[in-house]
């Protein structure tokens, strides 16, 4: 059992094998008891608790109102519960306890929205860009170019936008610190809503442009190195609730594999103080049962 800060103040409820709850001033997480009649330290737990630092640190690794959103959340299920859920054991990153405890993060194809709005398509090229499926038209981006002008290229040549619409563009980097050599995560966001009448420029006033660019009349986000991009559209109804489209990050990351791999994945459970018994019952001696 553990008291815990920052992130998880005021959530509460069950995420996979951890209970939070609120004891006077204090927050809690723990896990839950073991059914009865089941085993406490099976390998697949090991394998599953293995999982959540990564997770979590990722979470982490966004900025304020711009961490992952579900339409689906309510006052009892947060967003971090549905983050949770929809990434666990579907995309799966394997960090020792003491990487965790160090703050070590790997980029991973994680899904960080999830809701009714049509899907913005993301491909990863050569180069660092990421080619979108936002059609600008005759639109080339460049140093003069209002968000007015961009807005108006968006809702004329992509009939899923509206005026008033949210792009917001998440370019997650990863990096080996130099000190340990540990991975490191670094998201940063981008935002445009989308109004035909703004004369701010894209470029310098929202965004660098080192960032952002337009490439054959297709909108382009580029993350040099290791790492990944997504684009969420969003979109705030009359009534107030907050529509957001079902994206999953795009990764190309060199490091992944290494901690996706087998031996990753035994290392970290092994961390956790949970072993591979094997077989339990095996009469003949062996680790198959006797023959009958």
């Amino acid at each position: 059992m553990s008291k815990f800060v920052g992130i998880f103040r005021k959530q509460r409820g069950k995420v996979g094998d951890f209970v939070f709850r609120k004891t006077g001033n204090e927050y809690i997480v723990s896990e839950k008891p073991p059914k009865k009649g089941t085993s406490i330290g099976t390998k697949n737990q090991a394998y599953y608790r293995a999982q959540w630092g990564n997770l979590v640190r990722f979470w982490q690794s966004f900025r304020g109102n711009d961490r992952p959103s579900f339409e689906a959340a309510t006052p009892n299920v947060s967003h971090f519960n549905l983050y949770m859920r929809a990434n666990i054991n579907a995309n799966e990153v394997f960090l020792t306890k003491e990487a965790v405890r160090l703050g070590a993060c790997v980029v991973a194809p994680y899904r960080i929205s999830e809701g009714q709005l049509p899907v913005v398509g993301l491909t990863a090229q050569q180069s660092g860009a990421y080619v979108s499926a936002i059609n600008l038209g005759d639109l080339s981006i460049g140093n003069a170019t209002t968000i007015g002008e961009f807005s108006q290229a968006v809702l004329t040549n992509n009939r899923d936008f509206e005026i008033g619409d949210q792009i917001t563009i998440f370019c997650a980097f990863q990096f080996a610190d130099a000190a340990n050599s540990l991975p490191r995560c670094i998201i940063l966001s981008y935002k445009v809503e989308l109004d035909p009448e703004e004369t701010v420029t894209l470029l310098y006033d929202v965004m660098p442009s080192s960032v952002v660019s337009s490439n054959d009349g297709v909108f382009v986000v580029t993350v040099n190195g290791d790492g990944g991009a997504a684009i969420v559209h969003s979109r705030k109804t009359s009534s107030g609730e907050t529509l957001v489209s079902s994206q999953s990050l795009v990764v190309s990351n060199s490091m992944l594999s290494q901690y996706q791999s087998t031996s990753a994945q035994t290392e970290a459970a092994n961390s956790y103080g949970i072993y591979d018994r094997g077989a339990w019952l095996t009469p003949d001696g062996t680790q198959t049962l006797a023959a009958n």
